[in-house]
């Protein structure tokens, strides 16, 4: 019967299919960080709407828990007003340590007035703090270099050898 065969054929489409997916997805991620972080942009004034550390627990151990800032802003560019959760361009969610993310909500209370980087391009894209999006360029590449060794490894070179 040519069941087993079927079976690994199609497991091997969508093996492919996920590490292609893999790789063009940590493509974008770093594409798009980098873009955001180059594209042009105005310094404003705006103000912190809300500002905690969130904390969320990946094992059972203190170490397996990863801190977040979580702050809200508003702001106004070109007589519009805009309110936004981002602090680094790039990023949804910024990752830290807990210190970090202490001082960052003791630093940015609820009134205070804050400096907010907007792109002139989309302003509603806006930021906190202005620094390259290393962590996100770095693992981007790390995904689809890796992805793309596995797939390699795994489906080009064994369909060469066949």
């Amino acid at each position: 019967m040519n069941v087993p065969k079927s079976r690994d054929s199609v497991f091997r489409i969508v093996s492919i299919l996920v590490l292609v997916f893999a790789i063009l997805f940590g493509l974008y991620s770093g594409v798009t960080a980098f873009m955001q972080y180059n594209a042009p942009t105005e310094e404003v004034r705006g103000t912190v709407v809300s500002s905690e550390v969130d904390s969320s627990s990946s094992g059972s151990s203190s170490s397996g828990v990863s801190y977040y800032i979580n702050v809200e802003y508003e702001y106004s560019y070109e007589g519009r007003s805009y309110v936004n959760d981002n602090v680094k361009p790039g990023e949804t969610r910024t990752s830290v340590n807990k210190g970090t993310a202490d001082d960052f909500v003791a630093d940015n209370q609820v009134g205070d007035d804050i400096t907010v980087y907007v792109s002139e391009d989309n302003p509603s894209n806006s930021w906190l703090i202005d620094e390259r999006p290393i962590g996100n360029i770095l693992s981007s590449v790390i995904i689809s270099i890796g992805a793309g060794l596995i797939l390699y490894l795994k489906y080009v070179r064994r369909s060469d050898g066949e």
